[in-house]
């Protein structure tokens, strides 16, 4: 079974029909989300494995994306948690709403948190690596 990308329907879902293989996009994609930049914001986003330790720049405005509790995160002017049950499907659903939010801050970088990437967290984290994708490298 080929796969464009990742999606609700997990890898693991999908696996007891048959084997699983990705296919990279390449130059010319043959279905809507498979270019690195498609899920990305205007502001600079990059992925952090751990918010709390993060250090902004002197003087930059950083909105933070969490997956686990925003506490201890103060060094964010502006904090959108996916769920706050860790639930999966919930912070697939906020996902591209609170990433609209925060794009629109005027903020000089969004940091999103890591999730796992097992299940329904793979194809999260496949659309928040396209949209760090974008972004100059940090």
């Amino acid at each position: 079974m080929e796969l464009l990308r990742r999606g609700p329907i997990t890898t693991e879902q999908l696996a007891v029909f048959g084997h699983i293989v990705f296919t990279e996009a390449g130059s010319r994609p043959v279905v809507p989300g498979q270019l690195p930049s498609h899920y990305a914001p205007a502001t600079r986003l990059v992925l952090v494995d751990d918010p709390t330790s993060f250090e902004a720049r002197s003087g930059e405005k950083c909105g933070l994306l969490a997956w686990r509790s925003s506490a201890g995160a103060s060094q964010f002017v502006e904090t959108r948690l996916l769920s706050s049950r860790q639930d999966l499907r919930e912070a697939a659903a906020n996902l591209f709403r609170y990433l609209r939010e925060l794009d629109q801050l005027n903020l000089d970088l969004i940091v999103a948190e890591k999730l796992p990437e097992e299940g329904l967290g793979a194809a999260i984290m496949d659309r928040l690596v396209r949209a760090s994708s974008a972004g100059k490298a940090r």
